[in-house]
């Protein structure tokens, strides 16, 4: 989990410094900062497509996964290529800062599924299977006498307790109301 976390912040600190040195060199107007916070929520279609692959896996085909990559990680892209588009002058550094960042954008996606995919496998299977080792039936036979006795006075003593306690606290309950209905009654005369 802490090396996940370190990939991600260092993907999404990394990321932004080196399209930010690329965009300063072809002459894109936005600062640092923007760059960040356009790479962080970028990472939104990202977290998508690991939750779904992940909850809906297929270890035998990858298509789900490339659909969902195509569709949510694209749009992310395609979002944060539109910013660029509309802070660029010249043609050809649109296409280079913005093929940059899609490319970076979407294999590192790729990168984070098939890195941690064989974590993905090994909880599947966890899930999937039935447990290793199974706990002996305890069987009557085994258990000696005295034990069983043992245990079912224990019960029956605490049930005639609660009973006990129950039947106290309903003739009080009683006896409380009956008090207070004669005193009522002495109030009305």
């Amino acid at each position: 989990m802490g090396t996940a976390f370190g990939v991600c912040f260092t993907y999404w600190i990394g990321g932004a410094v080196f399209v930010w040195v690329l965009s300063y060199i072809s002459n894109v107007h936005i600062a640092l900062l923007q760059i960040m916070s356009m790479m962080g929520y970028g990472l939104f279609g990202p977290c998508i497509v690991l939750f779904l692959s992940t909850i809906i896996h297929t270890s035998h085909d990858h298509l789900f996964f490339y659909s969902m990559w195509a569709i949510f990680g694209g749009l992310s892209s395609l979002r944060m290529i539109s910013i660029i588009l509309s802070r660029t002058q010249g043609q050809s550094q649109r296409l280079l800062v913005c093929g940059v960042l899609a490319a970076l954008h979407l294999l590192f996606l790729i990168y984070l599924h098939f890195a941690y995919h064989q974590i993905v496998e090994e909880l599947s299977e966890v899930f999937d299977s039935k447990p290793v080792v199974q706990q002996p039936e305890a069987k009557l036979d085994d258990i000696p006498a005295t034990k069983i006795t043992e245990s079912v006075k224990s019960v029956v003593e605490h049930a005639q307790n609660i009973v006990k306690r129950a039947v106290n606290d309903t003739l009080v309950v009683t006896r409380l109301g009956t008090n207070n209905t004669h005193a009522v009654k002495g109030q009305k005369s």
